[in-house]
């Protein structure tokens, strides 16, 4: 009996010492990943990038520096304030102008006030007709009022992050080759929460890559068109198109003056009740 405790007790001993030994290798593969992760976040990405070429990009990633020729990520806008002679002639030259081409317009506010009739647009096209395209729609104008453009260079903002989301997405391989060892509940829901953690800051990444992408595919140009309203023209009309509006009116009057007798006939029947009973009961008091 002595001997049977004897190997029970050695059996939990190892089993113990198993576990913590499970135990510490988690916990010094976390620091590990952490240590890698802060370090990942402090180097940085340096760039060199001059005149309007392509140029050599350097940065560091697991310590060693590494150069790629990567094309400069540029996100243009311009603003256009245009006076127009005919407006409704000016829709149509845009839509001309953009048919064929790779480009939409995203929205459009037409509207006017006592002075002028404006329409706004919002036109997102291909980049590489940007400068066409402007060059284009500013002569439709009879007056340029303004004409601005803006140029981001985001290539830094750019390559960074497409770095950072590959460090995360290392990051994320490491942690699930450590659930895999988990043995404990406690670690596993630890490992799970880092996971849960690392997963968003990479879907975060991605969207910012794509938004990026987006933005310097289709350039956009704020469109404002407007044309003036001329005052004191007034058309006169001939004696004879005169006399028959006239006519017209006075038609339409009447059958407005029918229409409301026919909506006020429940009054009519009523007062030619209250008459006839008027009538009846005079005859009857003679």
């Amino acid at each position: 009996m002595k001997y049977i405790f004897l190997v029970v007790f050695l059996l939990s001993c190892d089993s113990t010492d198993t576990r913590y030994e499970s135990n510490a290798e988690i916990s010094e593969m976390k620091q590990g990943l952490e240590r890698a992760s802060k370090s990942k976040r402090a180097r940085s990405t340096a760039l060199n990038i001059r005149g309007g070429r392509s140029d050599q990009t350097s940065y560091v990633i697991d310590g060693i520096v590494k150069d790629e020729s990567i094309q400069r990520k540029l996100i243009k806008k311009a603003y256009l304030t245009l006076n127009v002679a005919q407006l409704d002639s000016a829709n149509v030259y845009v839509d001309q102008i953009l048919r064929g081409l790779d480009a939409y317009i995203s929205s459009s506010n037409e509207y006017k006030d006592y002075r002028r009739r404006y329409n706004n647009l919002t036109i997102r096209i291909k980049s590489d007709g940007f400068d066409s395209v402007i060059n284009q729609l500013s002569g439709i104008a009879k007056n340029v009022d303004s004409r601005r453009v803006n140029v981001d260079d985001v290539t830094e903002q750019y390559v960074d992050t497409k770095i950072r989301l590959k460090n995360k997405k290392a990051v994320q391989v490491e942690y699930l080759r450590l659930l895999k060892k988990a043995k404990s509940v406690k670690d596993i829901l630890s490992v799970q929460r880092e996971l849960r953690q690392i997963r968003e800051e990479i879907e975060a990444k991605e969207g910012l890559l794509k938004f990026y992408d987006h933005q310097i595919s289709y350039s956009t140009i704020e469109l404002n068109l407007y044309q003036d309203i001329k005052f004191g023209v007034v058309e006169q009309n001939s004696f004879l198109q005169n006399v028959a509006n006239a006519f017209y009116q006075g038609y339409q009057s009447f059958l407005n003056l029918v229409l409301s007798l026919i909506e006020l006939w429940i009054y009519l029947l009523m007062l030619l009740i209250v008459i006839l009973a008027y009538k009846n009961w005079k005859r009857k008091k003679k």
